[in-house]
């Protein structure tokens, strides 16, 4: 009989025993590189973590909760704080603008977060918004700097993301494993419509609207394991995988790449290959961070080539 394994307060009890070392492994790796010392956070449940549809998916599973948030076909301000509904205290709606806005790249790495100007442009008082920094910051998305204030942390370096991009894996060929067990018809009808998307997005070249597609697929992906334990997990690392996405899909040719790397893992569900949708949710995962570390590498060369100049 599988034992239970607990880790930062979560306890998993693998379905059967040959998967127990992987569930172990991963909530390992997360004890180590997610979340140092701080604790997992807690499952939130329409605060805008990613794409609204993707979002609310999983919320209706897991909770039963609806949230009232923006469609992702409208133009989204995440600064509008009346367009992210629902009746949650202030210092919630600051905190998810603030992070979106990180998350999405209005605010860049090492740009300065003002109070004074953040509270002005979302209509609040100051409070709220020292509130959300400090969340911010034990969730690593920003620092203090001496003589400059809070600014936009830089992503991890390149040894931390292959952990971050492995702790992934694991938990994509997981919820793979299961889902392919299961097979929920209704909730793999959805997940195909997003990929069809995908590739209308792709054959237009629109980086910005396959990113919110990706991210809603990933949403309603671990919503086939209709776990809230799995999507603890996976809100605990979704901070640096996010913002690595745009850079990871910046390499040529990594839209369609991805496409066919997610509709292999789809078809292998479809077909209750559980072993198969596994090992290729873990491949996509490793593909990911390559495509991931040959954009930054080639970053780095070109500023040190630039620097001799």
């Amino acid at each position: 009989m599988s034992r239970p394994i607990t880790v930062s307060a979560i306890q998993i009890t693998p379905v059967d025993g040959e998967k127990e070392a992987n569930v172990e492994k991963m909530l390992r790796l997360l004890d180590v590189a997610g979340n140092r010392g701080s604790g997992l956070p807690e499952l939130w449940t329409g605060l805008g973590y990613s794409t609204p549809e993707g979002h609310r998916a999983i919320a209706e599973e897991i909770s039963g909760f609806t949230s009232e948030v923006p469609s992702m076909a409208e133009e989204f301000d995440p600064f509008d704080l009346s367009r992210l509904a629902g009746h949650r205290p202030v210092g919630e709606l600051v905190y998810t603008a603030i992070r979106l806005a990180i998350l999405r790249n209005i605010f860049s790495p090492g740009q300065r977060l003002v109070t004074e100007e953040l509270a002005s442009r979302m209509k609040v008082s100051r409070t709220p918004v020292r509130e959300a920094i400090r969340k911010l910051e034990i969730d690593g998305l920003v620092k203090g700097e001496p003589w400059r204030g809070v600014v936009v942390a830089e992503l991890p370096p390149l040894e931390e993301m292959e952990e971050f991009y492995s702790l992934r894996g694991a938990l994509e060929g997981l919820v793979g494993f299961f889902a392919a067990r299961r097979r929920q018809q209704s909730k793999l009808d959805g997940l195909r419509s997003v990929i069809e998307a995908m590739e209308d997005a792709s054959a237009s070249g629109d980086l910005d609207r396959f990113i919110d597609l990706q991210v809603d697929f990933w949403d309603r992906y671990i919503g086939l394991a209709s776990s809230k334990r799995i999507f603890q997990v996976a809100s605990a690392i979704r901070n640096s995988l996010e913002r690595a996405k745009p850079i990871s899909l910046s390499r040529p040719g990594r839209m369609p790449e991805t496409i066919t790397e997610l509709r292999a893992v789809f078809e292998a569900i479809v077909a209750g290959d559980p072993p198969g949708a596994e090992s290729l949710a873990r491949e996509h995962c490793r593909l990911a961070y390559e495509a991931f570390r040959t954009v930054m590498e080639n970053r780095i060369k070109s500023a040190a080539g630039e620097g001799n100049r």
